[in-house]
């Protein structure tokens, strides 16, 4: 698992899917990519001026399954959830989870009935920030996702 280089003690575990194809290989890129900024400056701090900074400083960035996918490949959900039982060995439940997507969801073996977006005991589950997720579109997603977001309690400023 790759994970990338912390400024400062961060306060999360951001978990998505797998890398994209054009991915550097860098750690500090992981999780990094245009929809990761949306997502910070849309949903996670919306209006805030130094909301990518603190997406970038709050939380530890990864996959559940570290290698880049060929396209057109079935899932490996098997590797996903071995990649979830190292995420949750490495963070020992000391800091919450946001779960991105049903695939990392369901690396997590949580219920195809769990709300996304929605909180769970280690964290919340978001939908993928891609721009090929409809969920984004309801502006009432888009609330929720905020809302369950607030559950955590980070305020402004890590």
């Amino acid at each position: 698992m790759a994970w990338p280089i912390a400024h400062c003690h961060p306060r999360a575990v951001m978990v998505a899917e797998s890398p994209a194809a054009d991915w550097s290989g860098d750690p500090r890129h992981l999780l990094a990519g245009p929809c990761f900024r949306r997502l910070a400056e849309r949903v996670l701090w919306p209006g805030h001026p130094r909301a990518w900074v603190l997406y970038l400083t709050t939380f530890l960035r990864c996959n559940v399954v570290s290698r880049v996918l060929p396209p057109g490949g079935s899932w490996p959900s098997v590797e996903a959830r071995e990649g979830a039982s190292e995420i949750l060995r490495a963070t020992r439940g000391l800091l919450p989870l946001v779960l991105l997507g049903r695939r990392a969801a369901d690396a997590f073996r949580l219920p195809a009935s769990q709300p996304i977006p929605g909180a769970w005991k280690s964290g919340i589950i978001l939908p993928h920030p891609s721009g090929r997720c409809r969920m984004w579109n309801d502006p009432e997603v888009v609330d929720a996702s905020r809302e369950a977001f607030a559950t955590l309690g980070f305020g402004e400023e890590p």
